[in-house]
């Protein structure tokens, strides 16, 4: 919620499905107000539980390169720009989601990771969507997975399946699609047979993700405290620059 926005909402396990429906107005107040396609406001969505990692995503938009009937003739250049904006970032890590059954060499969003991180010390390309994978063409891409295809990246690939259209019309709940998870990688090849499982699914994901930022912020911490130290500076030249408080 906003200054000016919409009241913040709460919404418990038991209303699960009322949170996209929350995310929906949020977004629309946006738009509403902002009269743009593309805002850089942020639909903020805070998750306590026992069970969660202490990351916090940001769900960019996809990559567009051409606009539809009635869109703004803006609206690609725009998006870039806002993509820019956090894939610059040094201490934010980038997962490049690509689908399984698309040719990885017209990833997009490879590309643009790599001109930012060519190094690929914060990149994790994420392959998903393994269930429509053409029959015949699994080989090709346990072979992407396993970094045989294409120039290595450190952190190495990852692959995850979601929940299909048929579990959220049914309303299966998140545990039950992690269940469906890991069944489809135990039970289907070549995934079966992959030794190292740790390449698979959401939960190993999220393990892989926490030790990333732990990396991260032990890397860029003196970074940070030499901002700080600058900022306090700055503060304090400021602060002095105003004299002494007249006496009353």
């Amino acid at each position: 919620s906003g200054r000016n926005g919409p009241p913040a909402e709460t919404v418990c396990e038991e209303n699960w499905t009322d949170l996209t429906r929350s995310i929906a107005r949020a977004q629309k107040h946006i738009v509403d107000v902002s009269g743009k396609e593309v805002a850089r406001d942020v639909v903020s969505v805070k998750i306590s539980s026992p069970h969660c990692e202490n990351l916090t995503l940001i769900d960019l938009p996809g990559i567009v390169r051409a606009t539809g009937k009635g869109e703004s003739e803006s609206l690609a250049k725009d998006i870039q720009s806002l993509i820019e904006d956090y894939l610059l970032n040094p201490r934010c890590v980038i997962l490049a989601v690509h689908p399984s059954n698309v040719d990885f060499h017209n990833s997009q969003i490879m590309a643009e990771a790599r001109k930012v991180d060519p190094e690929t010390k914060r990149t994790i390309p994420v392959l998903t969507k393994p269930d429509l994978i053409e029959q015949g063409a699994e080989a090709s891409v346990r072979d992407l997975l396993l970094g045989l295809k294409t120039d290595s990246f450190e952190r190495g690939f990852h692959m995850v399946k979601g929940r299909s259209q048929a579990s959220l019309s049914a309303r299966d709940s998140i545990d039950v699609g992690l269940d469906h998870e890991d069944a489809f990688f135990r039970n289907t090849q070549p995934w079966r047979d992959t030794e190292d499982k740790n390449l698979f699914g959401t939960k190993n994901l999220r393990i892989k993700l926490s030790v990333i930022l732990m990396q991260l912020i032990r890397d860029t911490f003196p970074s940070i405290i030499s901002e700080m130290k600058d900022e306090k500076n700055g503060a304090l030249a400021d602060f002095i620059v105003l004299g002494e408080a007249p006496q009353v």
